[in-house]
Formats: C-alpha cells, sequence, structure tokens
C-alpha cells in the first residue's frame, strides 16, 4: 500500500514506473551529529564537534563500503570550516585561513609561513601574501610554478585550460598564463563587494560568490550588480544591475541569476533582462526549484512553466521527495522513480548516483542510487 502512496502522492510527471521498486539501505552512515559534510565521488567527508578543548573531528569514509580512511582532529577557532576539494588536495576553509589535506591520507600538504592564503584553482591553488605575493601552487609536485606581485588580495579565481582568473578585492581582475604566470589581461573597476579581512589583512571567506564561472562567461558579484567577462582572457563584456546577487548558472542559452528578489535570466551576450520569476530560487540542469520546495521545468528563453513537478529537493541529477518517513529519488529528466529510501530526510546533496542525505538529529547518511 505504501508504493501506491508514493506513486499518488509523490510521483509527478508521468514517466514509466520500475516493475520493481528498489528500497535502499545506506552505504555510508554517520550516527553521530554532523556539523559540516561533503560527498566527493567515492569519499565522504564529515565533520564533528569535539567539546573538550573546542575542536573538531574531521572524518573521511570510502563510498560504498564505509571504511575509514583517515580520522584528523583540528581546532577551527570556534568556526566550522567549509569542505572543498583543491586538486588532490582537501581545503578547510575557516576565515581567511585555508588548509590543505591530502584527500587519500588527511595529512598536511601545505605548510609555508609565507602564504596566509590559499585558494582552490581547478587542479591547482592559488597562494597569496599580505606583503603582496600571489603564487600557483601545483599540487603534484607540491611547488610553486610561478610567482607574481600583486596590490591587493584575491577574493575569487577560475581557470581555464591555458588561464587563471583572478580577481581582486580592489576591483581588478587579472587573466594570467597558467603555465609560467605571465599576465594576459587587466580589467579594472569592477563591482566587487566590500570584503571583510583579519588582523593579517587576509579576505575571510563570507561564503558568498566573487567570481564564477558560467559557460564561455566569468560572472563578477558586486553588492547590487554583475558584470560578465569573456573567458579565458576576461574581456569586459558588460554591467547589469541586479539587487543582492546571490549565484548564477547557465539556463540553456541564457545566464540565469539568483538574487534577492527571486531569479532573472540574462541575455548572454548584452545582459539585457529577458525574464524575471520571484518564485525561483535555483536551477539545476532542466528545472527551476522556488523557496517552498516547488519544482517546475521552465523555459530557458521566456520563463514559461513547461510542466509542474509538485514539490521536493533538486539534488544533483535527482529529484527528492520526503514523505512522513520514507524518501523518494526520482531522476530529474525523465521523471523516473528511482529508488525509496526508508528515512525521512531534511537536505540531500547529489553526485553522479549517489547522494548524501541530512536526517533528523544532524546524522547523515549516503546512498548509491540504481540506475533506471
Amino acid at each position: 500500500m505504501w508504493i501506491v502512496a508514493v506513486l499518488m502522492t509523490l510521483f509527478l510527471g508521468g514517466a514509466q514506473v520500475p516493475e520493481e521498486i528498489r528500497t535502499l539501505r545506506p552505504s555510508v552512515v554517520a550516527d553521530e551529529l554532523v556539523v559540516s559534510w561533503m560527498l566527493d565521488g567515492n569519499t565522504f567527508y564529515s565533520l564533528h564537534s569535539r567539546p573538550a578543548g573546542g575542536s573538531m573531528e574531521l572524518q573521511a569514509r570510502t563510498v560504498p563500503s564505509s571504511e575509514p580512511l583517515w580520522t584528523r582532529l583540528f581546532d577551527a577557532d570556534g568556526t566550522v570550516p567549509q569542505l572543498r576539494m583543491a586538486g588532490p588536495y582537501l581545503a578547510l576553509i575557516y576565515g581567511s585561513q585555508t588548509v590543505l589535506l591530502d584527500a587519500s591520507t588527511g595529512k598536511a600538504r601545505w605548510r609555508d609561513d609565507d602564504y596566509s592564503a590559499a585558494m582552490a584553482a581547478g587542479d591547482e591553488v592559488l597562494l597569496w601574501t599580505p606583503e603582496g605575493r600571489a603564487g600557483l601552487l601545483d599540487p603534484v609536485t607540491a611547488k610553486i610554478r610561478w610567482r607574481q606581485e600583486v596590490a591587493a588580495a584575491p577574493i575569487g579565481v577560475t581557470t581555464t585550460e591555458q588561464h587563471v582568473q583572478v580577481l581582486y578585492d580592489d576591483g581588478t581582475a587579472v587573466a594570467y598564463g597558467r603555465a609560467g604566470g605571465e599576465v594576459v589581461n587587466t580589467v579594472a573597476e569592477l563591482p566587487v563587494r566590500e570584503q571583510d579581512t583579519d588582523a593579517y589583512g587576509g579576505v575571510i571567506d563570507d561564503g558568498l560568490p566573487t567570481l564564477v564561472a558560467a559557460g564561455d562567461l566569468a560572472i563578477v558579484f558586486g553588492p547590487g550588480q554583475i558584470a560578465a567577462l569573456r573567458l579565458p582572457t576576461l574581456e569586459r563584456l558588460w554591467t547589469a544591475p541586479v539587487p543582492r546577487p546571490v549565484g548564477v548558472s547557465r539556463c540553456g542559452n541564457r545566464v540565469c541569476v539568483l538574487h534577492a528578489g527571486g531569479m532573472t535570466a540574462l541575455d548572454q551576450s548584452t545582459g539585457a533582462p529577458l525574464w524575471s520569476g520571484t518564485d525561483w530560487t535555483t536551477w539545476n540542469g532542466t528545472l527551476a526549484g522556488g523557496p517552498g520546495g516547488r519544482i517546475a521545468r521552465v523555459d530557458p528563453d521566456t520563463g514559461r512553466i513547461l510542466a509542474d513537478r509538485g514539490r521536493g529537493q533538486l539534488a544533483g541529477t535527482m529529484v527528492i521527495r520526503a514523505g512522513s518517513d520514507r524518501t523518494a529519488v526520482f531522476d530529474q529528466f525523465s521523471g523516473a522513480l528511482r529508488a525509496i529510501v526508508p528515512y525521512a530526510l531534511l537536505r540531500c546533496d547529489g553526485t553522479g548516483d549517489q547522494i548524501a542525505c541530512q536526517g533528523p538529529g544532524g546524522s547523515v547518511m549516503v546512498w548509491r542510487i540504481p540506475k533506471t
């Protein structure tokens, strides 16, 4: 009977239901309270608070075996670090400080007192010192590939095959040659938010985007506008007013900007607004999501709703719909029901054919989702 209820209340869109709906068991379980977590390929990272001494514990487990890879204790100075991948490194970012760990062992891989900040730059790492030096670290050799004297602190970085693009807190963006660090182009007077800094001049990451690659564009986020630069060498294209922009993604041939008033689609060539939707706060693949969990397939050219997909969470290529004690997982493209998870879940992130979800009590579980 519960399967029927799932189909009636959760499944929308008319796709075919598999003959056997799999009820899954988690491949990784973090039972204790998880304050931050990340699923990257076949590795699950989780941060746990340790009251004694105010330290935190970082755990790494393999997926789907759940075998522990390593555990590391560290002092985060009362903050919850962000977890990001930087090439083969795992970056822990808290305040203006960044620690680079070997993702396979948990050992610290970068300890150079000359550089007080590090930022992921594709498969490499951009380093910076308040004395005005920037460098590109090759994580394979653990050597600095090149150095440049700079006049401001970096707040954003993107990379392309042969270039590294860096945005500085004085509103300047520079395209460097990736191999040798030569300056290819400099763009000044870009809109940037005022950044908080620590006692050493390092920029404190507030979690909001500053520079984001969207297709062949680099988008600079200002306090009330965005600017578009052409990748890879940052030719200035346009500036558009946007109220408190917080995210951007490509939606069809448009640039969809998430902001305080919802979402606006811009012409990628001119920055002209094409349509706005106050109901949408996310765009994922082919679907738009709203703050109340509403999901719909939206025409990126017009903003017209093509199909209402009910309510749920967008997680990678999947749509998650929670019931009172179970959760259904759907394919966002076909609408097919892929699996049933025997738990009520609060928040999920997806990567490939896996999802990691946080449930009541702060525990996190990881599932491999079968292909349809």
